[in-house]
């Protein structure tokens, strides 16, 4: 059943008022009847934040200009990122059916909105089907199967994004299946390629041992396990404006910083079937996830200049 209204937002700021600001106003225009407000409470020992974050929240109040129901969800002590987003989430999905979910420095072009009240809509009822997400990072964008507006794949990301009730009750911050999962067929089929195998071995790895705090890993496990795939449009519908010396984990250049959106307009055409594109992946690992030195830069450079440049030259 598609729903009848755009669906609501939640947004999850802490204390760059700038980006607030800007992904606010990416979605003015959309107009949702419903914004959930999430910000962590400021650090104890961090001497600016208090200041910082009221800031951003006055800055963020102030620039609701559209009738809406407005519902907030403050903390009252620090909790840190992680567990702010899971303990928001658990409350958001307890109230909603479905939601679309964009932290502070995700920047959504006017189109993603609607896209995600369609795929919402659409896949709504599918259990094959766990995420909607708004960025793709290949230059130039992607040219799915059969003329579609979209793909469905495994590496789904959260810079902007969007999913159902049905998914989220099964994320498990625990991870209590990754010890079995990780040597299983599943885990195969899931990540064909075995340099990929590896990268995320060694990132849930350190999740389940509790080296590293990363909500997002969690939740790609949590797709993965119950074999949910995400879906990604042709085109970048958020642009990522993360990448910089204040963040906690993305700072310095990255190719998949700041990238420029384009618009896709309403209806999106279809794939001919539910199943992952692998070439799509690859290429999303080959941008995303690599462990550095020559090899990465050599991919980046081939993916954001060489590419373009030998399709401009061929037509192709």
């Amino acid at each position: 059943m598609t729903p009848k209204e755009t669906p609501a937002v939640v947004l999850i700021f802490f204390r760059r008022a700038d980006c607030a600001a800007r992904c606010l106003d990416g979605f003015r225009g959309n107009r949702p009847p419903r914004l959930w407000l999430v910000q962590d409470a400021p650090r104890p020992r961090v001497g600016d934040d208090r200041q910082a974050c009221a800031t951003a929240r006055r800055v963020v109040e102030e620039a609701i200009n559209w009738p809406c129901e407005v519902r907030r969800l403050y903390a009252e002590e620090n909790l840190g990122p992680s567990r702010r987003i899971q303990s928001a989430l658990d409350t958001v999905f307890a109230s909603e059916n479905e939601a679309v979910i964009l932290e502070e420095d995700c920047i959504p072009h006017s189109d993603f909105l609607p896209f995600c009240r369609q795929m919402l809509g659409r896949y709504a009822e599918d259990e094959r089907v766990g995420q909607v997400s708004g960025c793709q990072f290949v230059s130039g964008g992607w040219t799915p199967s059969g003329g579609a507006d979209y793909s469905f794949v495994q590496l789904a990301q959260i810079w902007g994004w969007a999913t159902w009730r049905r998914c989220w009750k099964r994320f498990d911050p625990r991870l209590s299946d990754w010890p079995t999962f990780r040597h299983s067929a599943d885990f195969s089929r899931v990540l064909p390629a075995g340099r990929d195998r590896r990268y995320w071995r060694n990132r849930l790895d350190a999740v389940h041992a509790g080296k590293i705090d990363v909500w997002d890993y969690r939740w790609a496990f949590t797709r993965w396990r119950h074999g949910m795939l995400g879906i990604v449009p042709r085109v970048n519908l958020v642009s990522y404006a993360g990448f910089r010396d204040d963040a906690l984990h993305t700072k310095g250049a990255h190719p998949a910083a700041d990238l420029p959106c384009a618009p896709l307009p309403p209806p999106a055409i279809r794939p001919p079937e539910v199943v992952a594109d692998r070439k799509l992946d690859a290429a999303t690992a080959r941008i995303l996830f690599s462990e550095g030195g020559f090899p990465a830069w050599w991919r980046y450079q081939r993916e954001r200049r060489l590419r373009p440049l030998w399709r401009r030259v061929t037509g192709r």
